[in-house]
């Protein structure tokens, strides 16, 4: 499947997502006051004590990360032949909950538009029903798979009151960890693909020539 360079970039920036999530985490353990382990990254934007520096460059960094996750699916419209598939509409919907996660402080409604991100535990899975069999790819099937489960299970402790209170900020980095390694995962793949097709391509151009 063909696509133009600007589906191309629209997919392949979300291999990015890790690294500008790891950039704020690594800081969180440099910040006077702030305990990475029982407290999440969220509360760094409403604490006096975050140096000016770190501050800037971690909202920047969760901005940045929020732009990715809601490109990726409006890359997606234009990589297969549906322009509205569930991956996509869910997508985007995590996008914007990610947006309001980036714009607006912890402790008010307008923080991840009243629980939008929710979104984000099944698409790993709806992803691999829509196009797993274009990536022709049983064991990435498999990862998005066990991605959902594990995002279900992180919501569940959540949910019950099973998420220990002590370790808040360590299990918040194992959710968010699923879920952009598996963007990641899923741009590469996508990506993988192309450059297959690409020199396929190139090879029957080379054979037909000679």
């Amino acid at each position: 499947m063909k696509v133009n360079t600007l589906t191309n970039f629209l997919i392949y920036q979300a291999m990015l997502l890790p690294f500008l999530w790891l950039v704020p985490i690594c800081l969180g353990f440099m910040i006077p006051g702030y305990d990475s382990i029982s407290q999440h990254l969220s509360e760094i934007a409403v604490m006096e004590s975050v140096p000016t520096v770190i501050a800037g460059i971690t909202s920047f960094c969760f901005l940045l990360a929020s732009v990715s996750i809601a490109l990726f699916p409006v890359g997606l419209m234009f990589y297969g032949k549906k322009r509205f598939t569930f991956t996509v509409v869910l997508g985007l919907v995590y996008g914007v909950g990610m947006l309001s996660n980036s714009i607006f402080p912890t402790g008010t409604p307008l923080h991840g538009l009243y629980g939008l991100p929710i979104y984000s535990v099944i698409i790993p899975a709806i992803f691999a029903l829509e196009y797993g069999n274009d990536l022709n790819s049983e064991k990435f099937i498999s990862v998005s798979i066990v991605a959902t489960i594990l995002n279900l299970v992180y919501l569940w402790a959540n949910a019950v009151g099973l998420d220990p209170s002590g370790y808040r900020g360590v299990t918040q980095i194992l959710g968010i960890s699923v879920i952009n390694i598996w963007y990641f995962l899923a741009s590469y793949m996508i990506y993988a693909k192309a450059s297959k097709l690409s020199r396929h391509d190139q090879k029957s151009e080379q054979f037909s020539e000679a």
